[in-house]
């Protein structure tokens, strides 16, 4: 006896049209108008207001990290005249991205640790 492949062979191997039929004529009226409510009823959309607001707050937190980075870096930044090179100049300056990024996650974290500790 061979495994049939798909439910579909299950199916047409299994029962017919007849048989169907005979197993609907056995039903009551209730069952079937249960069953064809049931058959007809379409999927329900899936409820995305929980995506909908993690979505939203990682662009809140993302913005306002950016923002207060962008801050900070104004503040600790250096021209360029103040180096040697312009290499030099382009490595402080990624230096000081990077460190205006740190510092305002950090910022941000330790506002929100002290919030919940009230």
């Amino acid at each position: 006896m061979s495994n049939p492949e798909s439910i579909d062979e299950i199916v047409s191997a299994d029962t017919t049209e007849a048989d169907l039929e005979e197993i609907l004529k056995g039903l009551k009226q209730e069952q079937l108008d249960k069953l064809t409510k049931e058959l007809s009823k379409k999927a329900k959309p899936e409820d995305m207001t929980r995506k909908w607001t993690e979505a939203k707050d990682k662009l809140m937190r993302k913005n306002r990290i950016s923002s207060l980075s962008e801050q900070i870096y104004n503040d600790t930044r250096k021209a360029p005249y103040h180096f040697e090179s312009i290499e030099k100049f382009n490595a402080w300056d990624r230096m000081c991205r990077k460190r205006a990024t740190d510092e305002a996650i950090r910022r941000i974290v330790a506002e929100k640790m002290a919030g919940t500790d009230e």
